[in-house]
């Protein structure tokens, strides 16, 4: 399998009370060819870094995909926040294409 890491600062002045992150593998020719998150990290107060590992297995990563991490989900004191799928999609593949494989 492929190893990946993720870091994360929260550098707001309140703690935030859960976040998951989420790796997206975008394919040579701008796709999603799929979406895996990590697992929820709890209590990240103000200045703390977290650090997540995940594992990418080869049935679903080749040479020329790219892995993006993006934040799925954040619960604070004022409110809870979700991505939304398809703006996220919109986005890897946007960024995706500015960056072609080579």
């Amino acid at each position: 399998p492929s190893h990946w890491a993720v870091v994360v600062r929260n550098r707001g002045l309140a703690p935030v009370l859960s976040y998951r992150m989420a790796a997206a593998v975008a394919t040579g020719d701008d796709k999603v060819k799929g979406i895996q998150l990590l697992q929820p990290v709890k209590n990240l107060k103000p200045g703390q870094v977290s650090r997540q590992q995940i594992k990418i297995f080869p049935t679903i990563l080749n040479p020329t995909d790219r892995v993006v991490f993006y934040v799925n989900e954040v619960t604070t004191d004022v409110a809870p926040w979700k991505a939304d799928k398809d703006a996220v999609t919109a986005l890897v593949k946007s960024v995706a294409a500015r960056f072609p494989v080579q």
